[in-house]
């Protein structure tokens, strides 16, 4: 999960030893310590200047705000560009997505900070529920808890808002490489975009052309007091592992490495633009019915890769999350193919339907499944689940850890609801 930022007033020495899980990872710091002053003069503060001066009166700007170092120099130098524009509103969003035991006390350290800051404080709870499970399962948790996170802003966020996140050049760096890692196009490869339109309003990262060292030399110098997240340092998510274990080795070699990958998802940004101008031009010309229907037989007028870039780009418009190309491979075989006149393609969230010469992108449909109860005795090899067209069988099962002890039963049978 990617940092955010927190109070802004106390010490987080980078000279300090690494504290053990077991010790706080929330930095405390005395009266002594604190320093919520907010500074005249620095990097990312310049940066946050020139974009607050070109703001119209009367702006609302929400800050994306964990508690972690990112988003906390965000917070910081906003509230000092705030000094000099005290025509602009500032608020901080902290959403708690409940997957850390330290969560509560988080959300406490961000509420404080905001405070004293003066800056106004949401806090947004993420429900764990069936369909963030389902995110989690398909997508993985970063994604569930991202979509999570993002439906959390859109609760705020009104017309004409600013939405701000703290991603900076080095973010923007590991994007570019996991997605050339797995074979983007430019979508993929323009990475972290530093605005785009999100509800009635607009999210925002000012802090794209800011290095990592740079917000941390700024959180040194004005002593700021932020989060340690422990997920930012878990391997298993690739971006961590990029981030900690990737471009160390790649700096050694190339040390303007990451500015030189950032620069080069700001060129595939130029590509994908006019790639989006064309698939608006094309999707213009195939759509049917308010929108909502492409004409099959237009559409296969067009070139391979045409096709392709207008179902991204409308499943975009949607602002829903893209097919890759494995999807869209399968659209182009099982749905558009000369002799397809019906069929369904599942991406997630959503599934393209084509019926006669019309494709549809509509939610799933899931058809009900009719409940069920069965008995199965240690006895029994097989056992066949008519509703499911399944058969379960004793030694896959077994293989999966369910053992039946000898002269027992097990009962199987279809979900209630709230399990």
């Amino acid at each position: 999960m990617s940092d955010n930022p927190c109070n802004p007033g106390s010490v987080h020495s980078r000279n300090s030893r690494q504290k053990t899980p077991q010790e706080s990872r929330l930095s405390k710091a005395g009266p002594a310590q604190q320093n919520n002053r907010i500074p005249k003069l620095a990097g990312p503060l310049a940066v946050v200047n020139h974009f607050f001066d070109t703001l119209p009166p009367g702006t609302r700007i929400l800050v994306a705000y964990s508690g972690g170092l990112d988003s906390h120099v965000l917070l910081h130098v906003c509230a000092a560009a705030r000094l000099r524009r005290q025509d602009i509103t500032l608020e901080a969003v902290h959403v708690d997505h409940n997957l850390q035991t330290e969560s509560d006390s988080w959300a406490e350290h961000c509420a404080n900070t905001a405070a004293q800051l003066g800056v106004g404080f949401h806090l947004q709870q993420v429900l764990i529920d069936e369909d963030f499970q389902q995110r989690k399962k398909q997508q993985g948790l970063e994604a569930a808890a991202r979509h999570a996170r993002y439906s959390a802003f859109m609760k705020l966020v009104q017309t004409g808002d600013l939405l701000l996140l703290a991603q900076h050049a080095d973010d923007q760096a590991e994007t570019f490489l996991l997605q050339a890692l797995r074979g983007s196009g430019p979508d993929g490869l323009a990475g972290i975009p530093a605005s785009r339109r999100f509800g009635g309003g607009t999210m925002m990262r000012p802090l794209l052309g800011c290095t990592r060292g740079e917000l941390e030399a700024y959180a040194e110098r004005h002593n700021l007091d932020f989060i340690t997240d422990p997920s930012n340092a878990d391997l298993r998510f690739d971006r961590n592992y990029l981030r900690h274990k990737i471009l160390p080795l790649l700096a050694e070699r190339w040390p303007a490495a990451n500015r030189t990958l950032s620069r080069a998802a700001s060129r595939s940004q130029a590509a994908s633009s006019l790639l989006i101008r064309q698939a608006s031009d094309d999707l213009s010309r195939v759509l049917l019915l308010d929108q909502e229907q492409i004409d099959v037989r237009k559409l296969m007028q067009m070139p391979l890769e045409r096709r392709f870039n207008v179902l991204r780009y409308w499943v975009r418009s949607k602002t829903l999350d893209l097919p890759s190309l494995k999807i869209l491979q399968e659209v182009e075989s099982g749905l558009l193919a000369k002799q397809a006149t019906g069929g369904t393609v599942r991406c997630g969230q959503y599934e393209f339907r084509r019926h006669r010469n019309r494709l549809y992108l509509l939610s799933p449909v899931f058809e009900p499944v009719q409940s069920f109860r069965y008995g199965w005795s240690a006895n029994d090899e097989e056992l066949l689940i008519p509703e499911l067209k399944l058969v379960l069988k004793r030694t896959e099962a077994a293989a999966q850890g369910l053992l039946i002890p000898p002269a027992a039963q097990v009962e199987v049978r279809s979900r209630k609801g709230g399990e």
